[in-house]
């Protein structure tokens, strides 16, 4: 009898233990499932986060690449008339020199 008493403490205290190690390992177990949790949610948040700063630098780079191509096509624009403009400027430069010189020709 004395034997079965020991072996039944043997076996309350192996139970405890277990059960504490289990407990232990069910305590460590629901953290690391916290801690995944969390870090899902913190990367789905940044990710949410880089998204729209894509987006957001995607509308700003069309807006941009637009009015460069506005800004490229005053410039030919204004190239262009003012090309024109030295050669308007220099066609009545050389008309004036022509009529002054056949004014100084009519005077003498």
């Amino acid at each position: 009898i004395e034997m079965l008493e020991k072996l039944l403490d043997k076996f309350v205290e192996e139970r405890t233990a277990l059960e504490k190690s289990e407990m232990n390992s069910k305590h460590a177990f629901s953290m690391i499932v916290s801690d995944l949790k969390d870090s899902i949610e913190n990367k789905n948040a940044m990710i949410e986060e880089k998204t729209q700063l894509k987006a957001s630098k995607s509308e700003k780079k069309a807006a941009n690449e637009k009015s460069l191509a506005s800004e490229k096509e005053l410039k030919a624009s204004n190239e262009k008339t003012l090309s024109e403009m030295k050669t308007e400027c220099t066609e009545k430069r050389l008309s004036f020199m022509e009529k002054q010189k056949l004014r100084e020709e009519e005077i003498e």
